[in-house]
């Protein structure tokens, strides 16, 4: 085997040790560059893998010294990633954000409060989880209600043979009937919800979206827009 290839094996075998023991024994953020317990032994293993080989080999100091640059950057690049781990993982949701219309970004300082980008239609749509099953709705703030659509609400495993639509209400779009009914849970991200919500189903044909209205964005403490982001807090 020729030498440079036994030389990136190695080094690939050091980095591997090192990188496993930050996943398997992860440290906090503020210990990140304490070395102790088994990641002090994974360095102690690369250096008697490194070490021996050398050894064995008997290189010559530019090839160690290009080794060590080539493959140290290498490294220090990994440890940055898993440093920024939980930034970088915010960043691609509020990407996914932007390019999908309706996916809901919760911040990470662990508050539950959550962030939806307006869509190219100029308003925001949300996917919130109704009675399990995972729905669109678009933000109407001319609506005081939670108002499914017939196909919303029969994926949500309402029995929608059996309603009465006899009640109007009024929506961005106009005046509709609708039929009242019960939502055992309706949620937006993992902390703002309603448990036994009011809820009605509109007439068939009568709406194209399900609506989400003031009486679920007062289930938050507060929401604002900025920009083009709607944010919502538990």
């Amino acid at each position: 085997m020729k030498r440079p290839l036994v030389w990136a094996l190695l080094a690939a075998l050091g980095i591997t040790l090192i990188v496993g023991a930050q996943l398997i024994w992860p440290p906090q953020p503020e210990d990140i560059l304490d070395f102790e317990g088994p990641r002090i032994a994974a360095l102690v293993a690369l250096l008697v893998v490194l070490g021996g080989s050398m050894l064995a080999s008997r290189p010559k100091m530019g090839e160690v010294l290009k080794a060590i640059v080539v493959w140290g950057g290498l490294a220090l690049v990994l440890v940055g990633l898993y440093a920024f781990r939980y930034d970088l993982e915010m960043i691609g949701r509020r990407t996914m954000a932007a390019l999908i219309p309706g996916m809901v970004v919760e911040t990470s300082d662990g508050s539950g409060a959550v962030s939806v980008m307006r869509a190219n239609d100029g308003h925001f749509h949300v996917d919130a989880d109704v009675d399990g099953a995972s729905l669109s709705f678009l933000v109407d703030t001319g609506a005081s209600s939670i108002v499914l659509t017939q196909r919303d609400a029969e994926r949500a495993g309402i029995d929608v043979d059996n309603l009465h639509y006899s009640i109007p209400v009024s929506t961005a779009n106009g005046r509709a009937l609708v039929a009242p009914v019960r939502l055992d849970r309706i949620s937006v991200g993992s902390r703002i919800g309603l448990s036994n919500a009011e809820a009605f189903v509109a007439a068939p044909g009568a709406l194209q979206t399900s609506l989400l209205g003031m009486d679920f964005l007062n289930a938050a403490s507060s929401s604002e827009i900025r920009g083009d982001r709607l944010i919502l807090r538990p």
